[in-house]
């Protein structure tokens, strides 16, 4: 996979990422989910600009920046590639739960 093929992907996770927040938040918050993770869930409840600032600023783009820095390490490819799934997958899921429970 060439260094822009990466590029694009991380960018593409990162506005999975951001839409996962907001969707989590709302499906959260008209109690259609719970949120799985117990300190996210937390701060959804305390605070919820914590909670985006946590999952849009810190978690992920930490994550992302360290696979970046090593993009020509293979593992970092597919640690790449693995998120652009999961968060793909994800997104299908918030949709499925938005449009059959109208959250």
């Amino acid at each position: 996979m060439s260094k822009l093929n990466i590029s694009v992907l991380v960018l593409i996770i990162l506005v999975l990422n951001t839409y996962d927040a907001f969707s989590t938040y709302i499906m959260v918050k008209s109690g259609v989910i719970e949120e799985a993770n117990p300190v996210m869930a937390y701060w959804i409840d305390v605070n919820p600009w914590v909670f985006f600032v946590v999952k849009c600023l810190f978690l992920v783009p930490l994550c992302l920046i360290l696979l970046f820095k090593n993009k020509e390490n293979n593992l970092s490819k597919l640690g790449v590639i693995v998120l652009f799934i999961l968060f793909t997958v994800v997104t299908m899921m918030h949709n499925y739960i938005l449009y059959h429970y109208n959250a």
